[in-house]
């Protein structure tokens, strides 16, 4: 397949991300919304039915569920996994660091008060702890979260997404075409961004898609609030006080030279073609 086909079949995969969010819209709002079991309960059924949709279409459609089954047939060898470990651990610093980046960029545009405002309030330590444990809590982060989500995702985006993209322009412009689909996917951008950034090298060092979707999930497992969630934020934040962000700043700080030098380590790891 030449570059162009190549780069074409790209935006057919990133038009299909975006075609579940779209679809999934007015389905949430006028069928999900509906469910009263899921309001008593509090479950986010709109987001876990686009991934649900998207498991049924991979099962029922014949191609694709080979395409995926072959996909996720590559395990991590055994010389290889110390990059799961090492990207779990910058997938983590990068948590920290977009809310450090968040910090002083709105210090930096209106110092402390802009900060204190923008931030305000947080929420009770035990409210923050109940709700994590609540049946949303569970199901969305320590089960949902965990698995559909993360096997879906890098399905379609670092198994799908990235090689097409990566074949058209190369694996760097692929990787950062790649992340910035993955972060205007998600809302929350560069968080997002960097972490696709991560998954491609987990990617690329392991030779394996399953390595890119431990790496995920176990990311957002990190990111529940009875793991490593309560930590995310300092402690007195309606001050405003630069200095209360220190930690966040130095992870922000490692990030921006850490994850270039992990993606020059990968850049002669050499996937098979498809």
């Amino acid at each position: 397949m030449d570059r162009h086909a190549c780069a074409i079949r790209g935006f057919q995969v990133a038009f299909l991300a975006f075609a579940l969010v779209l679809l999934n819209a007015p389905a949430d709002k006028y069928v999900f919304s509906q469910w009263q079991w899921a309001r008593d309960l509090e479950l986010p059924v709109g987001r876990m039915m686009m991934f649900v949709t998207a498991a049924v279409l991979i099962l029922l459609i014949d191609p694709l569920r080979r395409h995926c089954a072959m996909l996720l047939s590559a395990r991590v060898a055994t010389g290889t996994r110390r990059e799961v470990v090492i990207g779990i651990g910058l997938v983590l610093l990068i948590d920290f660091a977009a809310f450090g980046g968040f910090a002083l960029w709105n210090w930096l545009v209106g110092g402390e008060p802009r900060l204190a405002r923008v931030m305000g309030q947080q929420q009770a330590h035990a409210d923050e702890m109940s709700r994590a444990l609540s049946t949303y809590g569970i199901v969305y982060f320590a089960l949902f979260a965990t698995t559909l989500g993360p096997i879906i995702e890098e399905l379609l985006f670092r198994g799908m997404l990235y090689p097409a993209w990566r074949d058209a322009w190369g694996w760097v412009f692929g990787s950062l075409a790649t992340a910035a689909v993955f972060g205007a996917f998600h809302g929350t951008f560069w968080p997002q961004f960097l972490g696709s950034l991560v998954f491609v090298c987990v990617l690329r060092k392991t030779n394996s898609l399953r390595g890119a979707i431990y790496v995920h999930a176990a990311g957002n497992l990190l990111l529940w609030y009875p793991v490593m969630g309560q930590f995310m934020l300092p402690g007195g934040l309606s001050t405003g006080e630069l200095h209360l962000w220190t930690f966040h700043l130095v992870c922000l700080a490692g990030v921006l030279v850490l994850l270039p030098w992990y993606m020059w380590t990968a850049r002669d790891a050499r996937l098979p073609t498809r």
